[in-house]
């Protein structure tokens, strides 16, 4: 099996020139409905070139390339960082954390450096046989290197790290969300309380739409990250369940 796109070029040209088969550039468009070989050696690749020629017909071949502008693409700003862990910034264990996330993207912006722009990754070489599209691959040492490379983001670096953290990180974000659930009750219940016009909410129809009328009057006293908090980890309807309790307590008590 091939693993260098660069000997099975050369194999492939000086095949081809001896046979005297066409070799040009193919395009994207040529591939379609298509018959992948399983084996790509000289052996195999020799058979279709006989067997093109017999037919007289050309050999298609498409290079990838690693491009400049792929290099930029997949290096990593660390100021994207700030984007994704803003939520966690209050936690003891956040310095820490940032700390292992930085590490991670230097070492993957150093990898992309290592690739050489123009390096010849893969090959696709594709012929039409009455009527059926086979086609090759050969995929150089460094593809898969560069594939994996190309997956990583800033953000599976965080959530790959968040991860070591979340032993210690369970319990106080557990914490938090329980003393952020009971700021936002607490201030709700008091809100509900000095409203003449909760009064008014005689049936459960009424008391939903006050709540979402009224409710952005104590969420607006969050910071952004315990809101963000509330929404994705505790949420609106929760507010429902105490708006209908505060009204049971006034019953109650008959006012």
């Amino acid at each position: 099996m091939y693993t260098s796109v660069k000997e099975c070029m050369e194999f492939l040209k000086k095949i081809c020139q001896e046979i005297d088969i066409p070799l040009l550039k193919g395009t994207e468009n040529s591939i379609q409905n298509s018959l992948f070989m399983d084996e790509v050696n000289e052996i195999s690749l020799r058979s279709l070139l006989i067997t093109l020629q017999k037919s007289n017909m050309p050999l298609f071949i498409e290079i990838e390339e690693i491009t400049a502008q792929e290099v930029q693409n997949y290096t990593l700003d660390l100021e994207d960082i700030q984007d994704i862990a803003h939520n966690y910034e209050s936690y003891s264990f956040y310095s820490n954390l940032m700390k292992k996330v930085t590490e991670q993207v230097n070492v993957h912006n150093e990898v992309v450096n290592t690739f050489k722009i123009g390096s010849q990754i893969k090959l696709i070489g594709y012929a039409n046989l009455n009527g059926t599209i086979i086609i090759f691959e050969v995929e150089d040492g460094e593809y898969n290197k560069w594939d994996e490379v190309s997956q990583n983001s800033t953000l599976f670096i965080f959530e790959d790290e968040l991860e070591n953290f979340k032993e210690l990180a369970k319990e106080e974000i557990e914490s938090s969300i329980v003393a952020i659930r009971d700021k936002v009750f607490e201030q709700w219940r008091n809100y509900l309380l000095g409203d003449l016009e909760f009064a008014l909410c005689t049936n459960k129809d009424l008391r939903k739409k006050y709540t979402m009328n009224k409710m952005d009057n104590v969420l607006n006293r969050l910071t952004e990250t315990e809101l963000e908090i509330f929404k994705t980890r505790i949420g609106h309807h929760e507010l429902f369940t105490v708006t209908d309790l505060v009204w049971n307590e006034k019953k109650a008590k008959g006012r």
